[in-house]
């Protein structure tokens, strides 16, 4: 089964129906089991959730996949 993924509209910010520590609040809360970010030099409200409950699995010169710990592989040595 795919984990689950969060997927959130910038119209929803541009509408102001939602904020930057909204998003954290139900990033925090939900957990998802991707994060798919813009790979660019722009903080995130949620980024010590990401360094304590995710690993990036995958980057490149538009994106940075986050996958949550209890679905990232570990790195062989």
């Amino acid at each position: 089964m795919p984990p689950d993924l969060g997927v959130m509209p910038l119209k929803r910010f541009w509408s102001g129906e939602m904020t930057n520590e909204r998003l954290a609040e139900e990033i925090a809360s939900y957990r998802p089991g991707l994060i798919l970010l813009a790979n660019d030099s722009r903080p995130v409200p949620f980024q010590a959730l990401l360094e304590w409950d995710y690993r990036l699995v995958y980057y490149d010169a538009a994106d940075r996949l986050y996958a949550h710990k209890t679905i990232a592989k570990k790195a062989k040595r």
